[in-house]
Order: structure tokens, then C-alpha cells, then sequence
């Protein structure tokens, strides 16, 4: 477990609205997926592009513990005066830890010279894909797919992932999700239902691979760096 770790961004299939009602548009998603376990380390959901900091929010998330952040992102949605879901996490999101190896694309935001600094102080080494070459990113790009058909495509004011799966449904119309809420649900997505359902490419659950690899490869821990 996280001896390689892949980043990767993807433009989510549904539209959100602000907690007034406007509409606002589609979030960026940036996930860190372990390739061991299959299981989602950390992950960053904004409306804006694919960036440094996106990255950074999502390698942080990766790194830190999740108590305290399964914590806030129900309270944040509580708090909404009105909201829908009134929820709590049936299984813990133990996957944490500071990676070996971050596999990432060519994209600008992935050069950055602070980027490259940070991870060198946290003793984590980057591979670049080679450019024009897909099938490196497949893993990852396996699970926006599952997120989209599992959780995404199910939801009020999604865009499906191409005009003819959309049909005549009009997405912006039915819009009626907060990023807050999204957070919630693609938290409880992770966390509930992905980390524990057999994953064929493994053989396993995610969330169980990720146990068994940790009893026998502990993984390196922020609070263990001199």
C-alpha cells in the first residue's frame, strides 16, 4: 500500500447549485488512488481547473488521517438550513499515509517546482506517463467510471457522459445539489459502498487488500519523518 499512488483529474458528470439556488456548473475532481489496494487515498473536489493547489489539496487529504474530515463533511451538510441528508458512515476510511511513488500525467499543474520541492521533503519520489499513452492512467481513469455509473449517473443534475445517454433530461434544470452535498456523497460512496465491494482487477474488497497490506507493509507515517 501506497508504494504507488496515482493522480489524476476528471471533470464530474453533474451540475451543482449554490445553497441559494443558483447554478453554478460542473466540479473538477482530483483523486489519489492506490494502485496495491485500489482504494481511494485522498481526494479534491472543486469548481476550480485542474491547478497546483487542487493538487495539493488532494495529496494533502491523501497524507492526513480521515477522523477528522469524515467529521466535517457530515456537519457541513447538517448545517445546511433544509437539506436532505441527515446521514452518518457505516465503515472508517483507514487509508493514510505518505506515498513512495506518485504516478502522474503531463499536465502543467503536475511540473510545478513547489510540487516537486514538497514531495521531496516528504520522501515521495514521481513517474510521468509517457506522453500520448492512455492506458497508464487506466486504473484510475477505471474508477471515475465506476463513480460515474455507481453514484454519479444516479443523481439530480447530472450530465451522463455523453449527449445520447442524456437524452432529453435536462440537467441544469433538475440541479439541485450543493459541492457539500456532493462531497458527502462521493465520501459515502469511498467509504460505504467502493471499499467494500469485490473488485475483480484484485480479487479482493479494496478496503480488505488495503488491511492485509498494511499488516505486512506498514506504511510510512507524516509523523514519523525526522
Amino acid at each position: 500500500p501506497l508504494h504507488i499512488v496515482q493522480v489524476d483529474h476528471h471533470l464530474m458528470d453533474i451540475i451543482l447549485r449554490l445553497q441559494s439556488g443558483r447554478v453554478i456548473g460542473r466540479p473538477w475532481l482530483t483523486v489519489a488512488l492506490d494502485l496495491f489496494s485500489r482504494m481511494p487515498v485522498g481526494f479534491y473536489i472543486s469548481f476550480e481547473a485542474p491547478s497546483y493547489v487542487s493538487v495539493m489539496h488532494c495529496l494533502k487529504h491523501a497524507i492526513l488521517p480521515k477522523e477528522q474530515y469524515l467529521e466535517q463533511v457530515l456537519s457541513q451538510v447538517k448545517a445546511q438550513p433544509g437539506t436532505m441528508m441527515d446521514s452518518k458512515f457505516s465503515s472508517e476510511w483507514p487509508c493514510f499515509g505518505l506515498m513512495d511513488t506518485l504516478v502522474l500525467d503531463n499536465g502543467l499543474e503536475f511540473h510545478s517546482q513547489n510540487l516537486l520541492d514538497a514531495l521531496s521533503q516528504l520522501g515521495s519520489s514521481i513517474e510521468y506517463n509517457p506522453k500520448r499513452t492512455p492506458r497508464y492512467k487506466g486504473k484510475v481513469e477505471r474508477f471515475f467510471q465506476t463513480l460515474n455509473s455507481k453514484l454519479i449517473h444516479t443523481l439530480d443534475g447530472t450530465t451522463f457522459s455523453n449527449t445520447q445517454q442524456r437524452g432529453d433530461y435536462e440537467s441544469e434544470k433538475n440541479a439541485k445539489l450543493t459541492i457539500q452535498d456532493l462531497m458527502l456523497l462521493v465520501t459515502k460512496f469511498v467509504v460505504d459502498e467502493y471499499s467494500n465491494t469485490y473488485h475483480e482487477g484484485i480479487k479482493d474488497c479494496p478496503i480488505h487488500r488495503w488491511t492485509k497490506g498494511t499488516e505486512k507493509h506498514p506504511v510510512r507515517l507524516l509523523s514519523n519523518l525526522e
